[in-house]
């Protein structure tokens, strides 16, 4: 019975500015204050559904993201794009793995600060590698690895050989002369 006469109560306009007015400026506690780095962090694992584990092309751990929310805004990438990269598994601008699980329960990310040079360089390494889609990695019979391509047009330039059997032969991992393709 109480309850129902609270949510019938309608506050006047004066006093609906008082109360506004009321923590504003130097009144408010958190006036002229910032959330600490570890604050924030703990603001953002908790709202995100997990964390993102991002590993190298060799599928060593580098770092934790608390969010993909906050990975895809440091690497000016999105939310969507980081999701599906994390559900199939491919590499992300030829070079990192997400994962929303660690690959070994053991693993340790290289990184644990994230206002050290090492996370600064990964973080600039992903910006400068936007414009790659898929990396071409060469091997030859043996399943030696030879080298790294951006793409399939940087491969075709170098290798003289066409785009479509490049294509072909890396969907079916099948080799083209002294070549393997993945």
């Amino acid at each position: 019975m109480l309850s129902d006469l609270a949510k019938n109560r309608v506050h006047s306009e004066a006093t609906k500015t008082l109360i506004s007015r009321a923590l504003v400026g130097e009144n408010n506690p958190f006036y002229n204050k910032t959330h600490s780095t570890e604050s924030k962090l703990r603001i953002i694992e908790a709202n995100s559904a997990h964390p993102v584990y991002v590993y190298n092309s060799y599928k060593i751990l580098q770092v934790i993201f608390p969010s993909v929310l906050t990975l895809a805004k440091l690497i000016n990438s999105n939310h969507s794009t980081i999701l599906g990269f994390i559900n199939s598994g491919e590499l992300f601008r030829g070079e990192w793995y997400f994962s929303k699980l660690p690959y070994n329960i053991s693993d340790i990310p290289l990184m644990l600060n994230f206002s050290s040079i090492e996370f600064n360089n990964l973080i600039s390494d992903m910006k400068k590698n936007s414009h790659i889609k898929k990396a071409v990695f060469l091997y030859n019979l043996k399943r030696d690895f030879i080298k790294k391509f951006d793409g399939v047009t940087h491969t075709k330039r170098e290798l003289n050989i066409t785009h479509g059997i490049i294509k072909i032969h890396a969907l079916r991992n099948k080799p083209y002369q002294a070549y393997i393709f993945s």
